[in-house]
């Protein structure tokens, strides 16, 4: 239960890195939860790549393949393990999330799904340390910038925001951050009225 619910915050599909870095378990240990799950019926695989070794012993199959990255067969499935999570703690697991992204992701699919990335750490502002404060603001940035170039300003100032909120004390290598925040915020503000 306590992977799945990790695996529910990582959203309808994960990969297996990603949640070994969010759920602090390692691969090998992920293996036969992860198999279990599958076997039920409340995970599918995503995707076929090599062998990670997730087959289940018995199990019929090709032995060179196993699923890297697994998808929730359910949304309610999904809901209900996300749901797991105490309210007292889900700041942590926001965060955790948010971490696992970042340390799991490439750029590439950090951009890809910035605006998720950033519903986590927006949660959990308080828990990042400088590094992931700043991170925090450049992806938002982008986001932003991304949302105002499809209209959608409203998250575009929503994005932009929570960037200013997560500046960290605002340090001097930030200036620019701060000033790039502050224009984009001023035209988007522009465009919702």
């Amino acid at each position: 239960q306590r992977l799945l619910s990790f695996a529910a915050w990582l959203g309808n599909t994960f990969d297996i890195r990603t949640l070994s870095i969010a759920s602090r378990v390692s691969h090998e240990d992920l293996a036969e939860p992860l198999a279990e799950a599958v076997h039920h019926g409340i995970l599918g695989p995503e995707a076929r790549e090599v062998n990670l070794g997730l087959e289940r012993p018995g199990d019929s199959g090709s032995a060179s393949e196993s699923p890297r990255s697994f998808r929730f067969l359910h949304d309610r499935v999904q809901a209900v393990a996300g749901n797991l999570v105490p309210e007292s703690g889900r700041p942590d697991r926001h965060a955790a999330s948010g971490r696992a992204m970042l340390q799991g992701w490439s750029e590439e699919e950090l951009q890809a799904r910035a605006v998720h990335v950033l519903r986590h750490l927006g949660q959990a502002l308080g828990r990042l340390n400088e590094e992931e404060s700043l991170q925090v603001v450049e992806l938002g940035l982008f986001a932003a910038g991304r949302a105002s170039a499809s209209m959608d300003y409203a998250t575009s100032v929503r994005l932009l925001e929570q960037g200013l909120e997560a500046l960290p004390g605002r340090p001097e290598h930030a200036r620019d951050l701060l000033r790039d925040l502050h224009s984009q915020l001023g035209v988007s503000l522009s465009f919702t009225g």
